[in-house]
């Protein structure tokens, strides 16, 4: 068992995904056919999915699990499994548990600040535990845990970025942003993180969140790691662009961690225009919100002239892997995208056996 939380490209057991449903943000963007852009978003995900590993897709209710099993038909039965558990929304990455060295923790998520009303995802975390343990999955160290710990603030899965070897990169900017009553400086979020992850480091950039993300400044949006010491990042040449000075000074702190802990930094370029959503709002299409799946990687294009050279970028940089492009248009309607949209259990935590 690993004392680190685990890097996204380390064997995963299964990927976590909340369907849309009429009870959350997407209510406007569900319509009675069964063949609408985001629900065939969402099926096309599934069965990228489980091409790799095994999914667990949550159903608000009893009607919904039923809907849900005639759009996924064409995925195997054994493959898949339902839970029912109510949310608020479908992001979540923000607001699901976090495993790791024989802990679990409740990230005590607050909608982001509490710009959203979020009673239902704050007690996902725990309620998905629960069902991993008494429903469809069997674990190994998830048995030991009987309940999560509590984060000691409002954190979200989005923005902490492990790199497998006790690093975690976040943004601070966020984290000061969702907890406005926090009043600690970065050391003092950085000792902390620390403490709750069991890390040797925590690395903060300090930047202000890129035009319409909602969620104060994720992490996820600007920088990842791909091994232990390689970051991809965002950034823009054009002075004009709207996020400018935000990737700049991305950039800036990127460079001063380099320099200190020798990562090698590679830049991926931003959207060249601004996208918006049916309501005419700014969207944030980031090529950064990827997700991992075990020898394959999901990275969100978004129609631009840029998607095909970011695909090439990201072949080449992980010849490893598998690397699928997936419209994500749908998904960033609502101001998210495939990494928010999606939560792995890592293979070194979980075991399932299909009931």
């Amino acid at each position: 068992m690993p004392v680190y939380p685990s890097a996204e490209w380390a064997p995963q057991k299964a990927t976590v995904v909340v369907w849309p449903h009429l009870y959350s943000d997407w209510t406007h963007y569900l319509v009675t056919g069964a063949d609408n852009a985001l629900e065939e978003h969402y099926r096309k995900l599934c069965e990228h999915i489980t091409a790799h590993q095994q999914l667990i897709i949550i159903a608000y209710d009893s009607a919904h699990q039923q809907h849900i099993q005639r759009q996924c038909h064409a995925i195997a039965e054994d493959k898949r499994v339902i839970f029912m558990i109510k949310t608020n929304d479908t992001w979540v990455r923000d607001f699901g548990p976090q495993y790791f060295a024989q802990q679990g923790l409740d990230l005590q998520f607050n909608g982001w600040g509490n710009q959203y009303p979020c009673s239902l995802d704050a007690a996902f975390a725990e309620n998905l535990h629960r069902q991993l343990l008494t429903q469809h999955a069997t674990t190994m160290a998830a048995h030991t845990i009987q309940h999560l710990r509590a984060t000691q603030w409002a954190l979200e899965g989005g923005n902490l970025e492990f790199n497998g070897s006790g690093v975690l990169l976040f943004n601070y900017r966020c984290i000061a942003n969702n907890n406005p009553t926090l009043n600690l400086s970065v050391e003092e979020v950085r000792q902390q993180l620390c403490q709750q992850f069991s890390l040797d480091h925590a690395l903060a950039v300090d930047v202000p969140a890129l035009a319409g993300d909602d969620t104060g400044g994720h992490i996820d949006t600007l920088a990842r790691f791909i091994d232990e010491k390689h970051i991809v990042y965002a950034r823009t040449h054009q002075t004009k662009h709207v996020d400018a000075i935000a990737l700049a000074k991305l950039e800036e702190d990127l460079q001063a961690l380099a320099a200190v802990h020798g990562f090698q930094l590679t830049a991926v370029e931003a959207s060249t225009k601004p996208l918006y959503n049916q309501e005419n709002q700014i969207v944030a299409a980031s090529y950064l919100n990827f997700a991992f799946i075990n020898n394959a990687l999901l990275l969100p294009l978004y129609n631009l002239d840029s998607d095909a050279t970011v695909l090439r970028q990201f072949q080449k940089l992980l010849p490893k892997h598998k690397i699928i492009g997936i419209d994500a248009t749908a998904l960033i309607e609502q101001f998210g995208s495939i990494h928010c949209a999606t939560l792995h259990l890592t293979a070194d935590f979980f075991e399932m056996d299909s009931k």
